[in-house]
């Protein structure tokens, strides 16, 4: 383990270069890594790139990939080409998985590790402006985001991921004079399934490449929506020494790519981040076709992968911000615009629902309305023109409405890019669809109170999801006591802050109810839930 010790002496919080100044992709074209960031972009927008699948070193090429993607900014230019993989090779690499799982968990970890580690060199080094740019093409972020995203986000969690793996190595049981403890850490058994979104390159780059660290075997299925980046990556992941033997990338329609793994008896864990809906379609799948046919007391096993698997699931959220009477009502503009309409809301942890003192809407209002007159078109288009219309139908629905009033000061537009304004809904009655549905677009519901003790009794009561929620006020009595007030309404909170910017290491994100099963990403606990510990004891004691 000595070789990696000196790489993890990087773990200093990685900045790349002074990227995170620019708040929009309108940035200085005279600068020189501008102009080669600027070249990335354009030879993506060129012709689009052709993205395959790979599985257990076989790749599936096609003459026909008959599906693609466009752009959700720039003009909506075609920028990738593929097509779902058939059945057949992904079936048939589940059945075969074994072979390059016992090359890769029979290395020894430090290698595992310095691999990991030389993809992160790689994405911060030469694939730095490829990866900006195939990240903002292809998944709609300005230079702001993406930078967060596939870089600084994307680097620490391979950094800490392995620095955590070290650490768990170093934690072993009580020994005594009579007897040693040991601990030893081994691969899930079976293979592990990544389901990968679209709105965080990082988030794909975690759940695909962390279980590696063990010696895991991984199926990664990402989004349709992030193929550019995903794709990218995968290609960064072999050039670092990653067998696609052991991180198979699989192009795959959704439900049969569920309905393939859940009906193997070697599936190991689902490592799961998306829709609430698409998670609960997982688990019960898990239960009609892996528990119920494939683990059966008294069935003769003729492998031994039998398992229940283990699952890991972070989904949606319908986040809130509580505003109390003391308040700094700039504070609470500012952080409530970069949550709920930062990368268009865009984020499961976005702020959806504001509740608000009735003496304050009047300020808030007026501010909040001045910030949005000056966003930025590009900095607001959602992922794509399904969502686009989606959206848009449903805040002139809500114009129509009259249980609400709609604040939408400018056109939405898909001219550019898929443009929905940044959208104020004020809702007068708590059990409003909009204060429990989860819209995933820059539409921000708000409550006006009066009674404090009532508007935290709706906030607690509004809806099943359990992931973010934050307080603002300068009372420190009411600070204190929101932390026990709301312990059971998310799984990250934020005292005067925003819901969003979870950073790897400092606020290990997850949260529950429908949000999630709170597995930490960024924390060594997550890290636990990737390997099988095997404990071992070595008896010193004497026959009497």
């Amino acid at each position: 383990m000595n070789r990696v010790i000196p790489q993890l002496k990087r773990l200093s919080r990685f900045r790349a270069h002074n990227f995170e100044a620019q708040l929009s992709p309108l940035y200085d074209k005279r600068r020189e890594e501008n102009h080669k960031l600027q070249k990335e972009i354009d030879n993506y927008l060129a012709q689009p790139t052709l993205v395959q699948t790979h599985i257990n070193d076989n790749i599936n090429i096609c003459s026909d990939y008959g599906m693609s993607e466009v752009s959700p900014l720039y003009g909506h230019p075609e920028i990738v080409k593929y097509r779902y993989c058939d059945k057949f090779p992904l079936i048939n690499g589940l059945e075969n998985f074994e072979k390059g799982k016992k090359y890769w968990s029979g290395l020894p970890i430090e290698d595992r590790m310095e691999k990991v580690l030389k993809v992160a060199d790689l994405i911060k080094g030469k694939y730095f402006y490829k990866m900006l740019a195939a990240t903002m093409v292809g998944q709609g972020k300005n230079l702001h985001q993406a930078n967060i995203d596939c870089i600084q986000e994307l680097v620490d969690f391979l950094y800490f991921n392995v620095d955590y793996s070290l650490q768990m190595l170093k934690e072993q049981p009580i020994s005594t004079k009579y007897e040693k403890n040991y601990s030893q850490y081994l691969p899930i058994n079976g293979f592990v399934a990544s389901y990968t979104p679209f709105n965080f390159t990082a988030i794909a780059g975690n759940l695909a490449i962390s279980p590696l660290i063990w010696g895991n075997s991984v199926f990664w299925k990402p989004s349709e929506k992030a193929l550019l980046s995903n794709y990218l990556l995968f290609q960064i992941c072999m050039e670092a020494g990653i067998p696609n033997s052991v991180l198979n990338f699989v192009v795959s329609d959704y439900q049969q790519f569920t309905n393939i793994i859940t009906k193997n008896r070697d599936l190991g864990a689902i490592l799961f981040t998306g829709s609430t809906y698409g998670f609960n379609n997982v688990i019960q799948s898990v239960n009609e076709n892996y528990v119920n046919k494939i683990i059966q007391p008294g069935k003769v096993r003729t492998n031994n992968h039998y398992n229940y698997p283990r699952i890991m699931g972070e989904t949606g959220g319908k986040n809130f911000h509580f505003v109390e009477k003391t308040a700094d009502i700039d504070l609470v503009v500012e952080r409530t615009y970069e949550s709920a309409f930062g990368y268009s809301g865009q984020k499961c942890s976005a702020c959806s629902r504001l509740y608000l003192p009735m003496e304050m809407w009047g300020q808030f209002k007026h501010k909040m309305l001045q910030k949005i007159k000056l966003v930025q078109l590009e900095n607001c288009g959602v992922i794509s023109h399904y969502k686009y219309t989606e959206l848009l139908a449903y805040i002139n629905e809500l114009k129509n409405d009259e249980t609400v009033d709609v604040y939408s000061l400018l056109d939405c537009n898909d001219d550019t890019s898929y443009f929905i304004c940044p959208t104020l809904v004020l809702c007068y009655t708590n059990n409003h669809f909009l204060m429990e549905r989860e819209m995933f677009g820059p539409i921000l519901a708000i409550r006006l109170y009066t009674d404090i003790e009532e508007a935290i009794q709706e906030c607690q009561t509004a809806t099943p999801y359990r992931l973010t929620g934050a307080v603002f006020s300068q009372d420190d009595t009411f600070l204190d006591e929101s932390i026990n007030i709301f312990a059971e309404n998310c799984g990250n909170f934020y005292i005067n802050d925003k819901s969003t910017g979870a950073v790897v290491g400092q606020q290990p994100f997850g949260g529950f109810g429908v949000s999630g099963t709170n597995d930490k990403a960024g924390d060594k606990s997550f890290m636990r839930r990737l390997c099988n510990q095997r404990n071992i004891k070595v008896s010193n004691k004497k026959k009497l």
